[in-house]
């Protein structure tokens, strides 16, 4: 009896192998054979349901592993006229995988749309839109539509996993594309829950009209959560950005079109809480080996400053501004509002013992004829402010009066009482100064 039931089973197990070989290739070879033209224009209404947005594409075929999805070829996303008429996507070859909980209950849903090779255009108008507000706007609107329903209907809208490798961004402002973009990027956006995106980017920064040495411009990785909102301005966020392995000289060519001459490597960070119309934000920028690039100097430049602002959009105003960095023992800190257009505007930097060795290694960075054995040493501590003042009003005519002897010294005290305080105040001492190098010595307290 043993012996049977021993014989059944590797007979069992053969035909379950059987059966999944069966399976497998029928997978892997009906759907081709199986033509789905016939529902290009419904699959096409499907993804411009789930987008938002007018879609076309030129052919589409069935895959049934290792997921089953729909590859459409030559998906062009059209843009909303309001931005403009260049496409919002294109991308050679889509997969759009299916929902299978969906399509248990009789519905054909989009899950996740993954591009490769694609090319996304953002775009900003001059009032501040951008072409993704209407994208918001449209999942929110639904969301809410669905979520007044019950919870089978709550479920009905929900924009699918979207995800691009090898990919490039370009930016526009209004219908002028502008030069830069980001280039072999990989690009995810998630609901997390009704309401709820995560997106997630990891790119090259490029720039069109300069020659630049792409490895060097470094490696940007942003990592954001945005809740939904009637404007995109008004959307509350949470940003995470990192910037890494970026080399100042190309850099600088990135952001300003030309290289001034830096040279060393950058790494920055920047948090942002709030909405993009009102945000707190905190930052962080390191450099290491900063130094000129006409000459290599004995020691180089590092650095590292912690920033942090309150920054308004509409009126391009950056308040409660606080910057710290240190300094070999003592400290650099800035503060400071700086107000719309019209305003005055306040800045107060504040040295705690900074050693004035800096000052000299800093001389080394941009001038190569110092005497690299000249030392000095000693601390400078102060504080220095500046307040932007509105130009004063124009004085009403007075008459002319017969010239005197002393009209020079009148004229030159009521110039004096006249003249606006100046803009500029603030006053440093230096302790424990000492210059040395060679037959040079010199030691002295100075108060400036």
């Amino acid at each position: 009896m043993t012996e049977v039931v021993q014989k059944k089973r590797p007979r069992r197990g053969l035909w379950i192998a059987l059966a999944g070989l069966v399976l497998v290739l029928v997978a892997t070879f009906v759907p081709p054979a199986i033509s789905i033209n016939r529902y290009k224009g419904r699959i096409a209404e499907l993804v411009a349901q789930s987008l938002g947005r007018p879609v076309r594409l030129s052919g589409v075929e069935l895959r049934l592993l290792p997921w089953p999805s729909f590859v459409l070829y030559n998906l062009v996303v059209q843009e909303d006229p309001a931005y403009g008429a260049e496409p919002v996507l294109h991308a050679d070859t889509v997969i759009a995988g299916v929902r299978l909980l969906a399509l248990w209950r009789g519905r054909l849903e989009i899950g996740s749309i993954k591009v490769d090779n694609a090319s996304l255009n953002l775009v900003r108008m001059p009032g501040g839109r951008w072409n993704l507000d209407s994208l918001f706007r449209t999942a929110a609107a639904k969301v809410g539509v669905a979520a007044s329903k019950d919870t089978q209907n709550r479920r009905a809208f929900r924009l699918p996993y979207l995800q691009a490798t090898e990919s490039r961004i370009n930016f526009k402002n209004g219908i002028e594309k502008l030069p830069f973009s980001i280039v072999n990027a990989e690009l995810s956006f998630s609901e997390e829950s009704p309401g709820d995106w995560h997106l997630r980017l990891k790119g090259q920064p490029a720039r069109t009209d300069v020659s630049l040495f792409q490895e060097d411009t470094g490696l940007v990785q942003l990592d954001a959560s945005v809740h939904s909102a009637p404007a995109l301005r008004d959307v509350p966020l949470h940003v995470e950005l990192d910037w890494r392995q970026a080399q100042l000289g190309q850099l600088s060519r990135l952001l300003t079109g030309s290289d001034p001459g830096w040279r060393g490597n950058l790494t920055a960070d920047l948090h942002l809480d709030g909405t993009p119309e009102t945000a707190h934000v905190t930052a962080r920028l390191q450099a290491a080996g900063v130094h000129r690039a006409e000459f290599a100097p004995a020691d180089t430049l590092d650095f590292d400053a912690n920033c942090g602002f309150v920054y308004h959009y509409s009126s391009r105003a950056l308040e409660n501004l606080a910057c710290d960095s240190p300094l070999g023992n003592g400290r650099i800190h800035i503060t400071g509002d700086l107000p719309g257009a019209g305003a005055a505007r306040h800045f107060t930097m504040s040295l705690d013992r900074m050693p004035v060795d800096a000052v000299l290694a800093f001389l080394r960075t941009v001038r190569s004829g110092i005497d690299p054995g000249l030392t000095a040493s000693g601390s400078i501590s102060g504080k220095i402010s500046y307040s932007g003042t509105s130009p004063p009003a124009a004085a009403e005519p007075r008459p002319v009066k017969t010239l005197r002897r002393d009209s020079r010294r009148s004229r030159g005290r009521a110039a004096n009482r006249d003249r606006p305080p100046e803009p500029v105040t603030g006053r440093f001492t230096i302790t424990g100064f000492e210059l040395s190098g060679g037959s040079l010595t010199t030691q002295s307290r100075h108060v400036i």
